[in-house]
């Protein structure tokens, strides 16, 4: 497998990792890219392409989630885990995506309101327990420059996280704003095409007539081929932000 480095990633690629694990993905994305390039069979170029969205679907839910940081060379969460179905995982990436979205939409969580919401820092209640105990002016001096901050730079976060009423809303858990805003392009009509390139998947492994693949994704006229390669290289750009 070849290895690439940081250059290799295009901006706003969707996975964050290690070079090996992003190395699994752009290595089958070449694979398709030769396809793309190279054949003119049609049931290459779904097989290849359905493993990139197979891919790209279970580690989205596991990132959005945040479990894949428990994985490890004998926990493998995407398939251990999760569904082997690709209609379940699709449904469950589906579903959280749009909860996810109607809960940022109508500000159901304080955090909502960041405008610079990255990942968190934590640290070991010991610690903390320490400064308090031990070193509570050191202590009260952080959280100080700290409401100092938001007050600077995230005033409405600020204030709606002291007017929220903890009695009367229920706390949603969210994921990361990061993750919702690389979904950007993610929709139904995205959604359907998926299904329809799964669809031909299952008729590719089973069928060796080239029309039963057009007719699926309602391709028709001259150059079937080249329609076929065109929607793909789409999908591929409209989801991972890479050009192939």
């Amino acid at each position: 497998m070849k290895q690439y480095t940081t250059d290799d990633i295009p901006k706003g690629f969707p996975f964050k990792g290690t070079m090996d694990e992003i190395s699994i993905i752009l290595n089958n994305i070449d694979n398709l890219k030769d396809k793309l390039n190279n054949s003119d069979n049609p049931r290459e170029i779904v097989l290849e392409s359905w493993f990139i969205f197979d891919y790209y679907i279970r580690r989205m839910i596991l990132n959005g989630l945040e479990i894949d940081d428990y994985e490890n060379e004998k926990l493998d969460l995407m398939y251990e885990l999760l569904p082997q179905s690709f209609d379940s995982c699709l449904k469950a990436f589906e579903n959280i995506l749009k909860n996810q979205r109607y809960i940022y939409t109508k500000k159901l969580h304080p955090n909502t309101f960041f405008k610079y919401q990255e990942n968190t820092i934590e640290f070991n209640g010991g610690f903390i327990a320490f400064m308090i105990n031990e070193k509570s002016e050191l202590f009260n001096t952080f959280f100080n420059e700290y409401w100092k901050y938001l007050e600077r730079s995230e005033p409405e976060y600020l204030k709606n996280y002291n007017d929220w009423d903890y009695g009367i809303y229920k706390i949603h858990k969210v994921v990361r704003m990061t993750w919702v805003e690389s979904c950007s392009d993610i929709d139904e009509e995205w959604f359907g095409l998926i299904r329809k390139l799964n669809k031909c998947r299952n008729k590719a492994a089973h069928l060796y007539k080239d029309e039963n693949i057009y007719s699926t994704f309602g391709i028709n006229g001259t150059n079937k081929l080249q329609q076929l390669k065109t929607t793909i290289s789409d999908l591929i750009k409209r989801t991972l932000n890479f050009e192939i």
